[in-house]
């Protein structure tokens, strides 16, 4: 077992070496003396998909389409499936230093406006000369089956495939008809559009609409079995089209330079590793997610516990935005908690109501997540928000419960809807 285990390696390690070659040779056929590969420094936004879900543990970060470009200039900023996160975090997340040739994209459709347009803006701001790419795509679970009570596609998949093989197969969907699928197209207009006006490239899928089945059927091998997450072969089917752009193009990253930052954050999150910087009368405790290890947080216990910020953006009213674990659908009881900011003269300038109880619909099991909540404006300066118990209910409660675990903290220029979705 060991040996075979050691040439599945080898072999793995040679499949890198090939793609990084690849690259080069890409590049090189084109004729361009502009490109050298070992220049480019290539940084990917995105979600689960940018980070590799699906893939197995011990390969994914050398196996996404991120890490098939890989080099030592290269970066994946992922953990969050909508662009809020990464515009509101903008500055914290790549740093002041960081100068980009490539940037890359990964966001659903569905979510490729407000926030995105922002995000884009802001990049196109800092790296004038950068190439911006937008992934365009669909998954094959956006589809339902219609004549079984509109079935999820991975469900119908699932029920239908022979299981001692991994290999995507399309016979599963023979004797099925083009009307029996549903699915909810989205406007690809939107992404063009955006790409238009930030001088962006989008690469995209083809649409679905005239022939899903024969669609689906030729793009379902670059998927898992969840029909959601792109497989091997679809991050290195990625990572091609990426290379065909790239080599179509007349660029020269001797250019390169950056602008400086259109807007200013503060973005601290010490779920995963602990570290906080916060000025704060709590103290970081870890504790257990089930299915995702040890993890931390500050805990608001009294109900008086308080953090104290600094609102370093000039003249400029922030937003801040709170990181907290919330559970469901029988929660630890946690009460709801009041969170105010009061600015350096003692007066309010956010109240806002934490419930970490979700109110979650046709689900069984428990759950935890990280939620990110806006709480309101700050305002220059100091400031300390509080945090006080609103009810304290004497009922029978597990060990832990009346407990609310803070998570991370955004201070940040811009804001968008009151909620901003992350994957940490």
């Amino acid at each position: 077992m060991t040996s075979l285990r050691f040439v599945f390696l080898l072999a793995t390690l040679a499949s890198f070496v090939v793609a990084k070659e690849s690259v080069r040779r890409g590049l090189q056929e084109n004729g361009n003396p502009n490109w050298k590969w070992d220049d480019l420094r290539f940084v990917t936004f995105g979600g689960s998909r940018t980070c590799g879900v699906g893939l197995p543990e011990d390969i994914r970060e050398d196996a996404t389409f991120s890490g098939l470009l890989n080099h030592a200039d290269n970066k994946s900023v992922c953990g969050s499936s909508m662009p809020e996160y990464p515009a509101l975090c903008l500055h914290s997340l790549i740093g002041e230093d960081s100068i980009y040739d490539v940037i890359v994209l990964e966001f659903l459709r569905a979510d490729k406006d407000g926030a995105m347009f922002d995000l884009t803006r802001h990049l196109r701001t800092r790296f004038p000369h950068a190439i911006i790419i937008y992934l365009d795509y669909w998954f094959p679970n956006e589809f339902s089956y219609i004549p079984e009570d509109n079935k999820s596609f991975r469900q119908y998949y699932e029920e239908h495939r022979d299981p001692s093989n991994d290999d995507f197969q399309t016979e599963v969907l023979d004797g099925t008809n083009e009307e029996d699928w549903a699915h909810q197209f989205y406007d690809r207009g939107v992404l063009q559009e955006a790409a238009d006006e930030f001088n962006a490239f989008v690469l995209a899928f083809p649409e679905v609409e005239s022939h899903p089945i024969e669609t689906v059927q030729q793009f379902g091998t670059l998927f898992g079995n969840d029909m959601e997450h792109f497989n091997r072969r679809g991050h290195a089917w990625i990572r091609d089209k990426i290379i065909e752009l790239l080599s179509s193009l007349n660029y020269d990253n001797s250019r390169s330079v950056t602008n400086p930052f259109p807007s200013m954050d503060y973005c601290e999150i010490f779920y995963t590793n602990g570290q906080c910087t916060l000025r704060t009368n709590m103290t970081i405790k870890p504790f257990q997610v089930e299915g995702a290890g040890k993890k931390y947080a500050l805990e608001v216990r009294t109900g008086q516990d308080t953090i104290d910020i600094y609102n370093t953006f000039g003249q400029d009213t922030a937003y801040l935005y709170l990181s907290y674990m919330a559970t469901g659908p029988e929660a630890h009881y946690t009460p709801k908690t009041l969170v105010q900011v009061f600015n350096d003269s003692g007066h309010p300038t956010a109240n806002y109501v934490i419930d970490s109880q979700l109110q979650l619909h046709d689900v069984d099991e428990h759950v935890e997540v990280v939620v990110n909540y806006k709480i309101g404006p700050v305002s220059p300066g100091e400031s300390t928000v509080r945090f006080t118990f609103l009810d304290t209910e004497e009922k029978q409660q597990p060990e832990n419960s009346g407990i609310l675990r803070i998570v991370g903290l955004i201070l940040s220029q811009n804001q968008f809807s009151e909620q901003v979705i992350s994957d940490f």
